[in-house]
């Protein structure tokens, strides 16, 4: 996509524009010199200074670490389903052994972006069928 701007249009306006376009809202309130976006379709996200910080505040300028709270809903076809992947009872090394076992040049030579996308997401639901167990709901 191709865009011209208006030397008088402040370029934060645009993205900002563009980005409410695809229905993605900036929630960050917290005020500082520097730029810190968050964009969400959901308008229940906290945005909050983190306890720590990623990297030393001298290495990046004083940059505060974020973190944000997302509140999720449990729907009723969630809250009754009869079962469940277990994930903390994966087979972690033997996906890892199969992950390292696929040629991905061979696999994604002759594919587009597309393509490429909708077979990794396959494999990886391959995987998770093959190497995650269900486990039945007690209720």
């Amino acid at each position: 996509m191709e865009m011209s701007v208006s030397p008088s249009v402040e370029p934060g306006l645009v993205i900002g524009n563009i980005f409410g376009l695809l229905n993605l809202f900036q929630v960050n309130k917290i005020m500082n010199s520097l730029l810190d976006l968050l964009f969400t379709t959901n308008f229940e996200t906290e945005v909050h200074l983190a306890d720590y910080t990623l990297l030393p505040l001298e290495i990046h300028g004083g940059h505060p670490t974020f973190e944000f709270d997302v509140a999720c809903r449990i729907t009723e076809e969630m809250a009754f389903s009869k079962s469940f992947l277990h994930f903390s009872n994966g087979s972690f090394d033997k996906m890892n052994e199969y992950l390292e076992s696929i040629h991905w040049e061979q696999e994604f030579h002759h594919s587009g972006l597309d393509v490429c996308v909708k077979c990794f997401y396959n494999l990886i639901d391959f995987i998770v069928d093959k190497f995650i167990h269900t486990q039945e709901n007690c209720s």
